[in-house]
């Protein structure tokens, strides 16, 4: 029955991109482009891409982009359409076979974390970038991460090396797939040093294996991640700080929505609302669940208690990053899903022990509604996907018969598309991360205005100092101009 779920969950993630082949999101057409680039380069990392005409240096964590390198181009799309599906049933397996070693877990409570996990609705949330449905290396990181924390707690328990080397080796791999894994990484060090002293040997043995092994590369890699947390640490408040959903505008809305008693809009503004608050409740219920639990009642053996901690460390984190100074490490919720299955294994420990049998009732069938509306969202967002990358490919169609030239994209956002799938070079900084040291930021504020996102009013300007042969943006982004 285990090995069925393991299918089920993998084909709930897949089956949408089989029907939306073609659902791309933008942030894949980066993957993808670098995964050529490695290709065209004969298995190295690009210093550059050469479609983006303002000065770069392409230094971004590799190992997902080799990963999809590996395979032909064709093979390379269907890779991409999979592996968030691929790396969230793996993360399921992990799971499964740690509770199966750690605890001394039934069959039957084994079925139920599996099936928690499986189902949780943050694998199939869609408002905080590509996840379950997308090729990311975010998804990737996620798994390393729980490969980490599990090997390093069987250790404690078993004391084999074995086990010590294993999250060595999980910490090795996180600094090299995605600037977010790093920063998990480190804003858990203190919490897993308390722990236990010898997470410093991972820490340690991590970081002295990264350069024994790629030198240069790796400082290089983390001056990059520094500067880009900077830029951004600047840039919040113009950015981030005028679309954060505090907990009183979050309760305002929310009070103004249930007194219009529109069941559908109330319902509507817990899906889509990305505020702290309604994500705890709605859809991270399992991190406030375990906590309250922990807090009134005494521990009833060290696994409880660790996990409880490990779920602890994760909503602190979380807590942590929604407050406005930190906004810029990323959104706070993605933290939590590095922690959620810690936190699920801990809830069906709690309750087991305390055989409050319809709490976990209760869990599953929340979780099975809100996950299917959440892949009917899903599915609607590939649609909408699909039918802009058809767009594009009709429009590189007529860019075809009208000779080369450099484009220049009034939103930012849209770099990506121009540079995969219209095959054209682009007036616009590199997506991989901002170097103030290769393009002054007076230059770059000449460009894009409202922190690098959006084309400057001195349109004809730079179209005239960089040889621009095309401009392009969507019809509702004209009336800024």
């Amino acid at each position: 029955m285990i090995y069925l779920l393991f299918v089920f969950s993998f084909l709930i993630r897949a089956v949408p991109r089989v029907i939306y082949k073609n659902g791309f999101s933008s942030d894949t057409y980066f993957h993808l482009r670098i995964a050529d680039l490695i290709c065209i380069n004969k298995f190295r990392l690009p210093k550059h891409d050469p479609r983006y005409i303002l000065e770069h240096k392409h230094l971004y964590p590799p190992l997902y982009h080799f990963f999809l390198a590996i395979f032909n181009p064709t093979v390379r799309l269907w890779v991409e359409r999979l592996s968030g599906a691929i790396f969230d049933t793996l993360i399921l397996v992990v799971t499964f076979f740690f509770c199966q070693y750690y605890f001394d877990f039934s069959g039957k409570q084994l079925f139920i974390i599996c099936f928690l996990v499986g189902l949780a609705p943050p694998m199939f949330r869609v408002y905080s970038g590509p996840r379950a449905f997308n090729g990311s290396p975010r998804v990737l990181g996620q798994l390393l991460f729980l490969i980490k924390v599990f090997a390093f707690l069987i250790y404690l328990k078993s004391g084999n090396y074995l086990f010590l080397i294993a999250a060595t080796t999980s910490f090795l791999i996180m600094l090299f797939v995605s600037k977010f894994a790093l920063q998990v990484l480190i804003l858990s060090l203190p919490v897993f040093i308390w722990i236990h002293w010898s997470y410093l040997i991972v820490v340690a043995s991590g970081f002295a294996f990264s350069w024994l092994f790629f030198r240069r590369y790796v400082i290089e890699l983390m001056a990059a991640h520094f500067k880009h947390s900077v830029r951004y640490f600047h840039a919040q408040k113009k950015l981030l700080y005028p679309n954060q959903i505090t907990a009183r505008i979050y309760l305002r809305g929310l009070w103004n929505i249930i007194a219009s008693w529109n069941v559908r809009k109330v319902f509507r503004y817990f899906i889509k609302n990305n505020s702290a608050l309604n994500l705890v409740i709605f859809c991270f219920f399992y991190f406030p669940v375990v906590l309250i639990f922990f807090i009134v009642s005494e521990p009833v053996n060290q696994e409880y208690f660790m996990f409880s901690l490990l779920t602890l460390c994760g909503f602190l984190i979380f807590i942590l990053i929604s407050f406005r100074p930190f906004l810029f490490l990323g959104e706070s919720e993605r933290y939590l899903e590095y922690y959620l299955p810690i936190a699920i294994v801990a809830f069906v420990h709690f309750v087991t022990i305390f055989e409050m049998r319809a709490m976990i009732w209760t869990a599953g069938l929340y979780s099975v509604l809100l996950s299917v509306l959440y892949i009917k969202l899903a599915m609607k967002g590939l649609r909408k996907s699909q039918s802009e990358y058809e767009q594009y490919k009709i429009l590189k169609d007529q860019l075809a018969s009208r000779g080369d030239g450099i484009i220049f994209p009034l939103y930012h956002y849209i770099c990506k598309e121009i540079v995969y799938i219209l095959e054209r070079r682009a007036l616009a900084y590199y997506p991989g991360g901002v170097d103030y040291d290769l393009i002054p930021r007076s230059e770059l504020q000449f460009i894009y205005e409202f922190e690098a996102i959006v084309a400057s009013s001195r349109i004809i300007e730079v179209a005239e100092r960089y040889n621009v042969r095309y401009i392009l943006c969507r019809k509702s982004q004209l009336d800024r101009y």
